[in-house]
């Protein structure tokens, strides 16, 4: 189950942090954030290719999923590209060069390694957890 997740530079979400629970739900004004938020976790679960998710005025965008015994982080932008998973001793592996595939590391850690069709990722995700957040 994903713990946290912390979002920088994606979109509207510039530096924000959320801790989840097993039941989770994401109330809030318009243009508040809320589908940012589940796009962000789609960019993570799929590799999503490109910039164009870069909030404004940044250079790169950050997407971190920290799980019960890992961690996840995907890098995108100008200079930065890259997966890394970090397991619970701290032991750090990064993946460059992916070609829009998602490491294997990252779709067992989200527990998706049975879906091959990408867009099915984030909806195995959500069958199993909600989040709750009032962004304000």
């Amino acid at each position: 189950m994903i713990q946290r997740l912390a979002i920088s530079g994606f979109q509207s979400l510039y530096d924000v942090e959320i801790d989840l629970e097993p039941f989770t739900v994401l109330v809030g004004p318009s243009g508040s954030g809320k589908s940012a938020v589940f796009r962000s976790l789609r960019a993570l679960a799929s590799n999503v290719r490109g910039t164009s998710a870069v909030s404004t005025g940044r250079k790169n965008f950050k997407i971190t999923a920290v799980l019960e015994d890992s961690t996840i982080a995907l890098e995108r932008g100008e200079t930065q590209n890259k997966y890394t998973v970090t397991d619970s001793a701290d032991k750090a592996e990064t993946f460059t060069k992916l070609g829009g595939s998602v490491p294997e590391a990252v779709t067992a850690d989200l527990g998706n390694s049975s879906f091959q069709h990408k867009p099915l990722v984030l909806t195995r995700i959500l069958r199993k957890y909600f989040w709750l957040l009032h962004l304000q």
